[in-house]
């Protein structure tokens, strides 16, 4: 796999979007702050991990020897080998006792990381899905320029970069410990491709798993809700439109030929206030699918 950081001229694009929960709102709009969180508290047990492969066989033929050792000197103790490996777990249990141990020993070592992570892309359901409380939460565009993402740095590596996505694990290069960190960090399974993502990353305070930078509102250049978005949560928008007045609020509709999602324009406060009124409808059930199939088709509007 070709180290990412010889594609420098990957496009970055001038908007990038952040998803989130309505505590978005408060910690990224109201007091105006970019969150950068230990990568080692990523949703992906996978992340921050390189091909560790020898060093996995390398430990587990030492607790096997340990082992062995162990049993020597206690053999006595039992009637057979097969007792004491029944008691202790002996080689049942190396592997993933050897795997746990230095997983956890990894998450430690980049513990002292922060990122904060971006999509090029505001339209995506699984985005919207997975990071937006289902859909039921916002999605702000940051400028790629903005001066926080200059100011977040990690050895040679400052504001966004692409992620790359790969089927296997970076091999750390001995020539080149720096690089092959940034690879580390910069890489993740095709599982995740959907996500487009860019991420800045950061050195965190010694003993902390997240720092703030500020934001100006300037750098705040769209807000996007959703069809799945509280009306509360909108009105909270809307009271900080002087503080950002070059921002529209837009939200996130399905599209009605294609599964994918289209931005439109939100409507006004008036409009949504009467959707969210009670519909007087009675709830399709499968008794009246049976007894008025032609009520079902003008409610749907197919008849």
């Amino acid at each position: 796999m070709e180290s990412i950081f010889k594609s420098e001229d990957a496009e970055i694009p001038s908007v990038v979007y952040k998803f989130g929960k309505s505590e978005l709102i408060g910690h990224l709009l109201e007091h105006r702050t970019a969150l950068f969180r230990s990568t080692s508290r990523q949703n992906d047990i996978n992340e921050n991990l390189w091909d560790y492969s020898a060093l996995v066989e390398r430990q587990i033929n030492i607790l096997n020897q340990d082992i062995e050792l162990s049993y020597r000197s206690n053999s006595s103790h039992f009637q057979s080998r097969e007792d004491f490996d029944f008691l202790f777990g002996a080689n049942r249990f190396a592997e993933s006792f050897v795997n746990l141990r230095i997983y956890r020993q990894i998450q430690k070592l980049m513990s002292g990381i922060g990122a904060i992570c971006f999509s090029a892309s505001c339209e995506n359901s699984l985005m919207w899905a997975h990071y937006a409380d289902s859909s039921a939460g916002i999605c702000v565009g940051i400028s790629s320029e903005a001066r926080f993402l200059k100011e977040a740095t990690f050895c040679s590596q400052v504001g966004l970069r692409r992620v790359c996505y790969s089927d296997q694990r970076v091999k750390i290069s001995p020539q080149n410990i720096e690089e092959s960190f940034l690879d580390i960090i910069y890489t993740k399974s095709k599982d995740w491709a959907y996500e487009s993502e860019l991420r800045a990353v950061c050195d965190l305070p010694d003993g902390q798993d997240q720092r703030l930078f500020p934001i100006e509102p300037e750098e705040v250049r769209e807000v996007i809700v959703s069809v799945g978005t509280p009306l509360e949560d909108i009105l909270r928008l809307e009271k900080l439109a002087n503080v950002y007045p070059h921002v529209a609020i837009a939200i996130a509709v399905p599209d009605t030929e294609s599964f994918r999602n289209v931005i439109l324009p939100l409507p006004n406060r008036y409009s949504l206030e009467r959707i969210q009124s009670p519909f007087d409808l009675e709830p399709i059930s499968s008794a009246m699918l049976k007894r008025s199939p032609e009520k079902v088709g003008r409610l749907l509007g197919f008849l």
